[in-house]
């Protein structure tokens, strides 16, 4: 038995350091994003200055339906544990890129272990654990999410943690369990509201385990933590109201097209959560098509797996397959956005439905071994090569430093730089940066320089020129006649405003 629990562990460990080093390699060369500054920032401000705004962005700005009316002091247009963890870690380690950025691996590294132990709690089988937890480690979505600092996979995180610790904790003390795992996923809720999805599935955990000893009880644990966490975040919001609702309901708004229009929002779904995030659509390279071979054995294993008595019979099979369900059509109905970043909610159920039908493959026959071997080794090769390729063009030191590395020496301190909010990670912070993409067409700010980017100010602007021609046209007026690029690369092009001395 020991040689037995060794082995599990060994592997885990060999597993979660290969996810290790995949992500901390990713986030030293992945461009940076701008929702890592913006998500820092309140945090950033919290520790060191004591109050929870989101700096740098103009208030007069906005995109989408959002609009940032009072977001240099109060930021209320996302749910609030994630800056807060920010902030204690940023005391810790500091508010760099890399350490944001850390914060993801750390939970990606709790998630993968989490998630493991769960599988192994449910299936009864270390093998179908290790192969989740392989396919898991070098998943490219979930290497991704672990790498960028963004609250994606905090909030998976804790999700997954809940289910994990209540099925730990269930056969020896039920109200333990049911307190402990609520307790995480309403951190999870509130870190970002598709953490819901992970109280949905630990109710659905609890149902399929333990429903003939639910008592009335067990809701009032579960709901305990929501109504504190709840009341915590509403004392915020009582500073402003006004600018929550402008802030947070702006951000909520656009949301929600599954309501106006359910069969064009399902094809939506489809295309650009699946084919698109699996290498098919208008724009993608041909190489990336291969991704779709994944997004192939998962969609086959869930049939398999359903078609097949032995399979559907299996505690874990069932609570996998209701799970997914629920996660394709929360994603439908929460997400209207489409949120490439959200891929990562359902990837940890799409692996371990995989590993479970690949298991059984190899346990009947050399012909059916040979497929599960290829399938596995395929789905592994196919995602190790996405994430060897994003190492290797390392666009972080090739193009986002050099940028910023040009700013730094040419602006002096007390120049003001428009460009997007990611460059509070490499400027000098004498510098005064403003992230607007409309350049002061409604402040009225001049800036000395100008970032335009290609991830962001750039695509916007040529939907100005369709949705707001007046200020598409006065930014091409103003950089054709106050301004000269001094910097240009296919990610950014640096403007200097033409009466600053060179």
């Amino acid at each position: 038995m020991k040689k037995h629990v060794n082995f599990f562990s060994i592997g885990l460990f060999i597993l979660t350091s290969i996810f290790i080093a995949a992500s901390l390699q990713t986030a030293r060369t992945m461009l940076p994003n701008v929702d890592e500054a913006w998500f820092t920032l309140p945090g950033f401000n919290l520790a060191e200055h004591g109050f929870f705004g989101t700096t740098i962005l103009d208030e007069t700005s906005s995109f989408r339906q959002v609009k940032f009316d009072g977001i240099n002091s109060y930021t209320y247009w996302i749910m609030p544990v994630f800056p807060l963890i920010q902030a204690g870690w940023g005391k810790l380690v500091g508010f760099g890129l890399i350490e944001t950025r850390a914060i993801s691996i750390m939970f990606g590294v709790i998630a993968l272990v989490s998630w493991t132990i769960l599988i192994k709690i449910l299936a009864r089988n270390d093998a179908v654990a290790l192969t989740t937890a392989a396919l898991m480690a070098l998943d490219y979505h979930f290497v991704y999410a672990g790498s960028l600092g963004r609250m994606d996979m905090a909030t998976v995180s804790l999700g997954v943690t809940g289910l994990a610790v209540y099925a730990w904790l269930r056969e020896k003390d039920l109200n333990y369990a049911v307190a402990a795992g609520f307790t995480l996923t309403s951190l999870a809720f509130f870190t970002h509201p598709l953490g819901l999805m992970w109280a949905v599935s630990l109710a659905i955990l609890i149902a399929l385990l333990d429903l003939k000893q639910v008592r009335l009880r067990h809701f009032a644990f579960a709901a305990a933590p929501y109504i504190v966490l709840g009341l915590g975040w509403l004392v915020y919001i009582s500073q402003r109201p006004d600018l929550f609702a402008i802030q947070f309901g702006g951000n909520a708004s656009d949301r929600w097209g599954f309501f106006r229009s359910p069969v064009a929002e399902f094809l939506r779904e489809v295309q650009l959560r699946y084919l698109v995030n699996f290498g098919i659509g208008e724009g993608l390279s041909e190489f990336g098509r291969i991704k779709i071979m994944i997004l192939t054995s998962c969609v086959l294993a869930i049939l398999c797996v359903l078609v097949l008595r032995p399979l559907r019979n299996q505690v874990v099979s069932r609570f996998l397959l209701i799970m997914v369900a629920q996660q394709f059509l929360m994603l439908l109905i929460l997400d209207g956005m489409k949120q490439p970043y959200y891929m990562i909610y359902i990837t940890p159920t799409l692996t371990a439905i995989l590993a479970i039908w690949l298991h059984w493959l190899w346990t009947k026959n050399n012909s059916l071994k040979i497929v599960a071997t290829a399938v596995f080794s395929f789905v592994l090769l196919i995602n190790a090569a996405i994430c060897i390729q994003r190492v290797r063009k390392d666009p972080l030191h090739a193009n986002f430093l050099q940028a910023g590395s040009l700013l730094n020496e040419r602006a002096r301190a007390g120049d003001t730089v428009m460009a997007s909010a990611e460059f509070w990670f490499t400027l000098d912070k004498k510098i005064d940066l403003v992230d607007d993409y409309r350049l002061g067409f409604v402040s009225g700010r001049k800036a000395d320089f100008i970032v335009i980017d290609a991830p962001r100010y750039r695509d916007w602007h040529t939907r100005l020129a369709l949705y707001d021609p007046a200020t598409d046209e006065y930014i091409k007026h103003l950089i054709a006649s106050e301004y000269e690029v001094i910097y240009d690369d296919p990610v950014y092009q640096i403007y200097k405003r033409s009466s600053l001395p060179l």
